[in-house]
């Protein structure tokens, strides 16, 4: 997902996470590492910390744009005030919107929570089934 659109401004180039905020993205990417050392390693309580990292980020990457947007919106709108150009101002940042980057990303951090979830579940079954 930071890789995919995240970001994008209608008629204009769409942004990927990586190219909003790199330090960011690689924070993402070294804890996705961790999950798949952990995987490997088969110590899930680190997919928990991986994934509600992740999701901590994202949220606050998300919360950021949108106050980020609120401002520039205000500013323009102050700024502007009587000019001809202000409606071109307030429709172009009112166009700037969320891809479906976030959105996978987001899938990702509940899988990343949810696989040792389901794992601790499926091992105590298997366990169940074989002592029986």
């Amino acid at each position: 997902g930071i890789f995919m659109p995240f970001l994008g401004v209608r008629y204009f180039k769409d942004q990927s996470y990586w190219q909003l905020s790199q330090t960011g993205a690689i924070i993402l990417m070294a804890l996705a590492a961790v999950a798949v050392v952990a995987a490997v390693f088969k110590k899930f309580v680190w997919h928990y910390l991986s994934g509600i990292g992740s999701l901590a980020l994202l949220i606050y990457s998300i919360q950021q744009v949108s106050q980020r947007k609120a401002t520039v919106l205000s500013d323009i709108t102050q700024s502007l005030e009587g000019s001809p150009l202000k409606g071109l101002g307030v429709g172009l940042v009112k166009s700037v919107d969320y891809r479906y980057g976030w959105a996978v990303m987001l899938l990702g951090c509940v899988i990343l929570i949810l696989v040792p979830l389901l794992g601790n579940r499926i091992g105590k079954r298997k366990t169940a089934a074989i002592s029986e």
